[in-house]
This record gives structure tokens, sequence and C-alpha cells, in this order.
């Protein structure tokens, strides 16, 4: 499965502790994962905000770096491979460079999907998340995948409180233009075929097109 996948690479190339929070059907795949997990019983009632601030509330995040990922995004061994000789002194963004590739193939109107994501020339991100007039408006896409340093976690759970408790609907991208307000976020493009978003049936099968 996707998280299997995820759960085995991450374990393998960066050696680190993993926590998985769950929602829908947590009784199903908490059977079938052997690592601690979290149940977040209101998942139906918010989204992944909501699911990541139970987890920052939940687990004890004292010692390293926090890499967050979307359970339903395939990543592969280089999208691993990227992250593991990185330093993170910001909130920093995994970005998908083949974006343009795999939107085109997926959609007959790429623009409808995407989001707009623009950086700055050294790479930090300007402004993320509004619907694009054009292909300009982006360079690069979001991976369903962050990077929050130890040293920024407290700050970073308290801006999420803030902001859930006035919009329990609140999505990341407007987290992540709300941080811009204070702070810098970095990012780094992956490798093409390091991670593909899986939505819907047709995204499963352009997956397994890609991966044979």
């Amino acid at each position: 499965t996707l998280l299997h996948n995820q759960l085995y690479l991450s374990k393998q190339i960066l050696d680190s502790n993993i926590f998985v929070i769950l929602g829908y059907k947590s009784e199903i795949v908490s059977r079938q994962i052997s690592v601690p997990y979290i149940i977040y019983k209101d998942w139906d009632k918010s989204n992944m905000v909501g699911t990541l601030l139970h987890g920052l509330r939940e687990i004890n995040l004292s010692n390293d770096d926090l890499l967050i990922t979307y359970g339903d995004c395939y990543y592969s061994a280089p999208f691993f491979d990227s992250l593991a000789s990185l330093t993170f002194p910001y909130i920093h963004l995994p970005l998908l460079s083949d974006w343009l590739f795999q939107w085109s193939s997926r959609y007959s109107d790429p623009l409808s999907d995407l989001e707009s994501l623009l950086l700055d020339k050294h790479g930090f991100l300007v402004s993320i998340g509004s619907r694009p007039l054009s292909f300009d408006e982006i360079h690069g896409q979001f991976s369903g995948s962050f990077i929050v340093p130890l040293s920024l976690l407290a700050s970073f759970e308290s801006a999420l409180t803030k902001l859930f408790s006035r919009n329990p609907q609140i999505d990341v991208t407007s987290v992540l233009n709300y941080l811009l307000n204070s702070s810098r976020i970095s990012s780094h493009m992956l490798p093409p075929s390091s991670c593909y978003e899986v939505d819907t049936e047709e995204d499963y099968n352009f997956l397994l097109k890609q991966l044979n």
C-alpha cells in the first residue's frame, strides 16, 4: 500500500522515529502497521490540519526535526534520499519538479487543478495556493510533505492552534501562506518521479503505469 511504502522507505533511508496519525478506517489500518499510531476521532470534522495538530499534541517531539507526509501520496526512494543530506534551519518544502508532466497526463486542463507556487531566486517560498492563470505562476508543486525543524516546532504548533481555532477547515497551503508573514520557508526540487498524489482510481492507475 501507499502507507507501507512510506513506512518502509522512511525507516530504511532516514532511520527515523515514525508515528502514524489515523482517522478514516483506523480500525482496519491499525491492524496492518507495526509502528506507533494515534487515532484522531474527529477526522471527519476537519482536515489535514486538524489531524496534524492532534498528532503534535500527543507525540513528544523533542529530539529531531519533523517530516510530515500525506498518507495518500506515493513517495519513492529518491524522495527520501533527497532529504537525507539536507539540514533545515527553516520550514522546508520538497517540491515536485515534474509537475507539468504529471498534471498534463492526468487532466485535459492542468490549470484547473494546479495551484500557484512562486519562489524567489534563492528558492524561498513567496506564495502558494492560489488558482493560477498561467504556468508562469507555477515554479513547482507541493508534494504533500514538509519539514518543520526542531527549533521551530513550538512556534509552529502555536500557529496551527491559533489558525485551527479560527477555522477548523483551514488547509495546509493557507497555513504556509500565514507562516510567510513571520518566517522564511525554504525548498528544494525533487528528482522526477519522486512523488505522486493519489486522489482517485485514475490517479492510482497512472501511478502503476509510471512504476511499470
